[in-house]
């Protein structure tokens, strides 16, 4: 038997610009402009150091938390209301299922934003299960327990499970614990890209060109 094990952010649900652009839709919401390159200046910065940053350039009359929770309030209503799904991703999640194989989320993003974009997008009950790195513990770049927790949810041993994945460090520790990966281009994380489809058993520029994956599985079945 095979299982699938999708991530959701870049993978699945376009979202990675919402995470990209989270500072200038706050500002935004408090009649400020962002300036040019915010969101490069805000990526390598902790959440609290953001806020800060944010505050001090921007003069907010805000505490760095109240910024920290303004900005997940911020990313919270775009998965409520407008992330969509990639091109291509309800069709690929149908066709798996047609072929009997069991599908789990395997994601970095926090339950609530999780299971409020999949209700929302009609595709939550596709997924046999959901699990976040926050409730196993680890993160994906540290240990591959929030696939092995997928896996055993669907019943599916790691050598049979297809991991999902758009970030190189992800799919890296997915590989090295035994997974088969299916690598996936995002632009947000496109500069990896030539390493990660090298890393990949299969990697895939988007998901509606899926002949190479079918094929695959077919070989493995």
């Amino acid at each position: 038997m095979i299982g699938a094990i999708f991530d959701l952010d870049g993978t699945l649900l376009d979202s990675m610009p919402v995470w990209k652009d989270a500072g200038n839709a706050f500002l935004a919401r408090l009649g400020k402009q962002g300036e040019e390159g915010l969101d490069r200046k805000l990526f390598p910065l902790s959440v609290l150091e953001g806020a800060k940053y944010l505050k001090e350039h921007y003069a907010l009359a805000l505490t760095p938390q109240e910024i920290v929770d303004g900005l997940d309030d911020t990313i919270a209503e775009a998965y409520r209301t407008s992330i969509p799904l990639k091109e291509g991703a309800r069709e690929l999640i149908k066709a798996l299922l047609r072929r009997g194989i069991p599908l789990a989320v395997a994601t970095a993003t926090d339950r609530p934003l999780v299971e409020t974009a999949l209700v929302r997008l009609g595709v939550a009950g596709y997924f046999t299960a959901l699990f976040t790195c926050g409730e196993v513990g680890k993160g994906k770049g540290e240990s591959a327990a929030v696939y092995e927790a997928a896996a055993a949810s669907i019943g599916v041993p790691s050598a049979h499970c297809w991991v999902f994945e758009d970030a190189l460090h992800a799919a890296r520790t997915a590989k090295n614990a035994g997974f088969r990966v299916v690598g996936v281009y995002d632009e947000a994380s496109g500069r990896e890209w030539q390493e990660l489809s090298a890393l990949a058993d299969v990697a895939l520029r988007d998901l509606i060109r899926t002949g190479r994956l079918f094929a695959a599985l077919e070989e493995t079945e």
